[in-house]
């Protein structure tokens, strides 16, 4: 089911309670935009998440993508970095979101801001990055049930 036409909180919350999370909103932003929760084995999952939506500004190519200069007004070990990737079209719909753990969240050497680029644009075009495929979409959604989701790693980050 196609999620068109929503602000990318609202895509991301959408495409995770269709995926079984609960979603939990804040009575005031100050950080995190909602918090997840899912019941998986014996034990509940609780993951705070911010949304940083990316629509690409020009269609020239980029072996990295995704953000590189955000800031994040929270943080937390567990929490997920939710990026939905727009073509730039007139349809608002994601072509795919990716769920990123703290390990995947880099800091810049200023100190205030994070760096995540899991994402190229070749021919024009936005695609995954090799070693970031495990995040996206259900395979993202499916890896933050895991209890070591926030150390997850991918082979031959550079960036």
């Amino acid at each position: 089911m196609p999620i068109e036409g929503i602000p990318a909180e609202s895509a991301v919350a959408a495409y995770l309670a269709q995926h079984g999370w609960h979603i939990y909103y804040p009575r005031r932003d100050v950080g995190f935009d909602f918090i997840i929760s899912k019941p998986v084995d014996k034990r509940l999952v609780l993951r705070p998440v911010q949304v940083r939506s990316r629509y690409p500004r020009r269609q020239s190519d980029k072996r990295y993508f995704g953000h590189q200069r955000t800031k994040l007004s929270q943080t937390h070990p567990d929490m997920v970095l939710a990026i939905p990737f727009y073509d730039g079209g007139e349809v608002l719909r994601p072509l795919f979101i990716g769920f990123f753990p703290w390990s995947q969240i880099r800091p810049n050497r200023d100190g205030e801001t994070y760096r995540c680029l899991p994402a190229k644009i070749s021919g024009g075009r936005i695609g995954i990055r090799r070693d970031f495929r495990k995040f996206f979409d259900d395979a993202g959604c499916a890896l933050m049930e895991r209890e070591d989701f926030r150390d997850q790693q991918i082979d031959n980050y550079r960036a």
